[in-house]
């Protein structure tokens, strides 16, 4: 068994961060339809890092689509804690668990301006069969639902 397959299996086995979170500040959830996988992702932010701290209304207005002087599409802040549920096979969850832990202190734009290799690479850097790609691919496709409105 080679490093990543231990991994993957340390996450499936000792998952972190899962299980629910009364009253999150964001959730998103994603499910593959061609094998059933589904998770649900939620989160805090961290207090004080609201979307205008430090930029002004052009910046904001360039970051994200406008509606009159509202800012809508992007979303910002930190990431404080992190759960999840789930149901699926052992690479959806455990990349979910190796993504929970890659998420804590990071910000939503940063992430929202990640593609989903950059993310898969960065925040899991498995390599799967295949066949196993969409299982590894969820917990990106669900963290990519969060970072938008």
């Amino acid at each position: 068994m080679n490093i990543y397959q231990e991994e993957l299996m340390d996450h499936y086995e000792h998952p972190r961060n899962q299980g629910g979170m009364d009253k999150p500040d964001l959730e998103a959830k994603e499910s593959n339809a061609s094998c059933g996988d589904m998770v649900q992702l939620a989160v805090r932010l961290q207090k004080g890092s609201e979307p205008t701290k430090g930029r002004d209304k052009t910046e904001l207005r360039q970051l994200s689509s406008t509606k009159g002087d509202e800012v809508v599409g992007l979303r910002f802040g930190t990431i404080e804690e992190v759960r999840w549920q789930g149901l699926g096979c052992a690479v959806s969850m455990a990349a979910m668990s190796k993504m929970s832990e890659w998420l804590k202190g990071r910000g939503l734009e940063e992430i929202g301006r990640m593609n989903e290799e950059e993310l898969l690479r960065e925040a899991i850097g498995w390599e799967v069969n295949p066949g196993r790609r969409k299982c590894l691919e969820l917990a990106v496709k669900v963290v990519k639902r969060l970072t938008v409105q």
